[in-house]
C-alpha cells in the first residue's frame, strides 16, 4: 500500500489539485488493498471536497476550517490502517471522519 504517500500529500494540505491526487491515490489503493472500505470513503471525501471548490472562489477561512476539521481524523485513521488496526478501531475512526465530513458539508 502507499499510505506513507497518502500521508505526505495529507501534510501538503487541502487544496483543489492535491486533493484530487490524494482521491486517485485512495482509489488506486482501495483496488489493490484487502480492505477498500476506508479508502472508498477517503476518495469520495477528497473528491468531493475537490469537486465543491473546483469552480467557485474558496474563502480562506472556510478552507482552513475544513482542513483543521477533517486532517486530524483522517490521519488517525490512516495511521491505525497502516498500523493493521482492529475492525472495531478503524471503524470509529471512519465513522469520526464521514461526521466531521458531513458536518462540514451538510
Amino acid at each position: 500500500m502507499n499510505l506513507q504517500k497518502l500521508k505526505e500529500k495529507l501534510e501538503r494540505g487541502f487544496y483543489v489539485d492535491n486533493l484530487y491526487e490524494m482521491a486517485h491515490l485512495c482509489k488506486d489503493i482501495a483496488l489493490e488493498g484487502k480492505n477498500p472500505v476506508p479508502f472508498f470513503i477517503m476518495q469520495k471525501i477528497f473528491s468531493g471536497i475537490a469537486d465543491y471548490w473546483y469552480d467557485r472562489p474558496v474563502i480562506v477561512e472556510e478552507a482552513r476550517l475544513v482542513e483543521v476539521e477533517l486532517k486530524e481524523p483522517l490521519w488517525y485513521l490512516i495511521d491505525a490502517l497502516e498500523e493493521k488496526a482492529a475492525d472495531v478501531k478503524i471503524n470509529e475512526l471512519m465513522d469520526k471522519v464521514v461526521s466531521s465530513y458531513l458536518f462540514l458539508f451538510k
